[in-house]
């Protein structure tokens, strides 16, 4: 008897073990996925940030360029935006009246994201009424990525 006693001890122990790591295995699955989210997320705000800024700087090259009276000269341009020089032409004539002035620009940088700018001007005459739209991306303006990250700005003045 005392030997069918110390038997049934020894599967007890098995059980326990068995258990014990089952649920050290759940915790340690529960903590990867949190993590993983974590950096998913983290990945995210960057991609986000990337094209932020990228909305931003073209957005501010333009409304540069736009305040010298770049672009009411009615010809072709050239502005240099990020180091880069980039060509464009008007399409639409005077009075410019609800329509863009430019075609859109758009810049790519180095960090792979890219913007496209429109700049829309009531009446080029008035030193008011201007509209600039940038939509940046985390990478190329062309690119059909599910992972692509698009952010706005829009300046009035």
């Amino acid at each position: 008897m005392i030997k069918d006693r110390n038997n049934s001890k020894k599967g007890f122990v098995v059980i326990m073990v068995v258990l014990l790591l089952s649920v050290i295995l759940i915790v340690g699955l529960g903590v990867f996925d949190i993590v993983l989210r974590e950096i998913l997320i983290s990945n995210m705000g960057s991609e986000s940030q990337k094209a932020f800024y990228a909305a931003d700087s073209g957005a501010e090259c333009v409304q540069y360029w736009q305040i010298n009276g770049f672009f009411a000269s009615g010809a072709p341009f050239a502005i240099k935006c990020n180091g880069r020089l980039i060509n464009g032409e008007i399409t639409s004539s005077p009075p410019f009246v609800n329509n863009p002035i430019t075609s859109p620009i758009k810049i790519n940088f180095t960090n792979g994201s890219c913007v496209e700018v429109r700049l829309t001007i009531e009446d080029p005459s008035l030193e008011f009424d201007t509209l600039i739209v940038a939509r940046g991306y985390n990478i190329g303006c062309d690119d059909s990525s599910p992972k692509k990250v698009q952010r706005g700005v829009k300046i009035t003045y």
